[in-house]
């Protein structure tokens, strides 16, 4: 043991012979009330990481959610509505279900939509011929023939 205390001591190290028998450190109060309540507290970050929309004063409103979220990507959807014959139907109702969006197609039958991105329902209508409903997707173009109503309607 000598020998190891005089080589450390040359190397700069002084280490007690009794090395093993470190004395240990004394056990940590247990934490208080108040201790706890300090830690618990809510801290606010500092302005360069802080979060402008969260980090408002103001009061959240459906309202304010529904203008901060992103808008739902919208999509161009055309085709041509034309009856049995293969004729036009001018004036024509096409109807998005679900969006609350509709056009009527022009003197030659065409319409075009600005619909939500992915498959849509589209009802076409026409007086005195039977409604027709379609799922549609995006770019597609929906040609649609219309029979006439067999039966009235009540």
């Amino acid at each position: 043991m000598r020998y190891a205390t005089l080589v450390f001591g040359l190397l700069g190290f002084a280490l007690p012979i009794g090395a093993a028998q470190a004395q240990s450190a004394p056990a940590p109060a247990p934490p208080t009330t108040l201790d706890m309540a300090a830690l618990l507290k809510p801290t606010t970050p500092p302005d360069e990481i802080r979060d402008p929309v969260l980090s408002s004063e103001e009061e959240l409103t459906a309202d304010s959610i529904l203008s901060a979220a992103p808008l739902a990507e919208k999509v161009t959807l055309k085709g041509r509505v034309m009856n049995e014959e293969n004729e036009p139907l001018i004036g024509a109702t096409v109807y998005v279900r679900g969006a609350g969006v509709a056009a009527s197609t022009d003197a030659k039958g065409f319409y075009s939509l600005q619909v939500p991105a992915g498959v849509n329902k589209l009802l076409f209508s026409y007086g005195g011929y039977a409604d027709k409903e379609i799922d549609a997707s995006n770019y597609l173009p929906v040609n649609v023939s219309l029979a006439p109503q067999t039966t009235r309607k009540k």
